[in-house]
């Protein structure tokens, strides 16, 4: 009975493991080809490590807010610069805030420091 268990979960995890795998492959496939909105749903089911690309799927919709959520996960270089960009410039459905986005600028210099 346990043998049965344990050869079941582990046939779950597996199983699970191999879509988790598939929405990351079409995630990044449909965002290198510039399909974001088809991307999306794969990008949001396979999240961990694709941060930045939800970052910029969302600034691409003009949806700050979220845009910003993502990239802060992401916390890369990209991902604060393209913060700092929307907030100064007023852009990507960004309201524009010019000390904000300098901070974020600033946060680049002493990660890269």
């Amino acid at each position: 009975m346990i043998r049965v268990l344990i050869i079941l979960v582990s046939f779950l995890f597996i199983n699970f493991s191999s879509y988790a795998n598939e929405d990351s492959k079409k995630c990044i496939g449909l965002y290198e080809k510039g399909k974001y909105s088809l991307a999306l749903p794969y990008c949001l089911k396979s999240s961990k490590g694709h941060e930045f690309y939800l970052g910029y799927i969302y600034s691409r919709d003009n949806k700050c807010s979220l845009s910003h959520r993502w990239y802060k996960k992401s916390g890369d270089t990209d991902s604060m610069l393209n913060m700092s960009i929307q907030l100064i410039y007023g852009t990507r459905g960004c309201k524009q805030d010019i000390n904000r986005g300098k901070n974020y600028l600033l946060e680049i210099n002493d990660k890269e420091g």
